[in-house]
């Protein structure tokens, strides 16, 4: 289905009606985006390819993490390891050290943001606003760290160079960490480990800088020569797929029938007559995709005896 739609040209209308969907849907905003389904799965394939074409990743996380991955350094401040107390406090400005590195690039990458981050941002907002107002900086950053950065840091993508294979445990610790300040960061939560009190401090003081920064995406005025445009859609006279991106499309619906009904009747409800065409028509095809796939495979000449 995220195939066809991108094809068509209409992967972000389609994404920013799920978006609207999800967070109509959700009862309370702390947990918007953080549950895996058809939303949250299509905006990280959709954002992971964006930020892999236009160089966002390789400007905002790939120096750092190639750095901490070729680096010996210790990042473990748990104090488990019976490190001395001076230890500690060196591992946890490590860890800190490429927090930083990373924010700082995170706040200087107008220029290589995708246009369409804008624009989910400004939807996430704004739809968020009606429902969850206290959720108007976190619910962007759910998407932009929960859903995009952060499983990046601790699972770098493989077109990342330079990088040993496999990652070393030190390393690897050091990654995780980094993750896990960024996405308290962005959910405007503190650490309640011990010893953090130095990554709360600076919490504490870069967390306006973070607000301006998700207030700034969501404003669809970025500081850049050209104006974000609003996504634009295609008719459904111009849609066009492929014979396997339909068997699957219609797999799908044929088994999730019941639930795609009870959406369109509780968010569409001028759709009840499509849908009605729809449901008749599958009726009278088969329940899944085998029967064309087993047509559609090359014969084998039997065995000879």
């Amino acid at each position: 289905m995220a195939q066809l739609m991108r094809q068509n040209n209409c992967f972000v209308p389609g994404l920013l009606s799920l978006v609207q969907l999800e967070i109509n849907a959700t009862l309370t905003g702390t947990t918007l985006f953080r549950e895996n389904n058809i939303c949250t799965y299509m905006l990280t394939l959709y954002t992971k390819t964006l930020a892999a074409q236009t160089g966002f990743l390789k400007k905002v996380i790939y120096p750092p993490v190639l750095e901490i991955c070729n680096s010996n350094k210790n990042f473990d401040f748990s104090g488990r390891g019976k490190e001395s107390p001076e230890q500690i406090q060196e591992n946890l400005q490590n860890v800190l050290t490429y927090v930083e590195k990373i924010f700082e690039n995170i706040l200087a990458s107008f220029d290589v943001m995708p246009i369409e981050f804008f624009w989910i941002s400004h939807v996430l907002q704004t739809s968020v606003l009606k429902k969850f107002p206290e959720c108007k900086h976190s619910v962007v950053g759910s998407f932009l760290f929960l859903r995009l950065l952060c499983p990046l840091v601790v699972t770098p993508p493989p077109d990342f160079e330079g990088l040993p294979n496999p990652i070393p445990p030190k390393a690897k610790k050091g990654l995780v960490l980094v993750s896990k300040i960024l996405q308290n960061m962005s959910n405007g939560t503190f650490l309640r480990e011990s010893n953090t009190d130095l990554v709360n401090d600076w919490l504490k003081k870069n967390k306006k800088k973070l607000e301006d920064f998700f207030d700034t995406l969501g404003s669809l005025s970025p500081d850049r020569p050209e104006a974000p445009s609003p996504p634009v859609g295609l008719s459904p006279s111009t849609v066009t797929t492929n014979f396997d991106d339909a068997l699957h499309i219609h797999s799908f619906l044929h088994s999730h029938l019941v639930q795609v009904d009870e959406a369109i009747r509780n968010q569409l409800p001028c759709g009840n007559n499509d849908l009605k065409e729809l449901a008749s028509l599958l009726v009278k095809l088969p329940s899944g995709i085998e029967p064309f796939l087993e047509g559609s495979k090359e014969k084998t000449p039997p065995k000879k005896k």
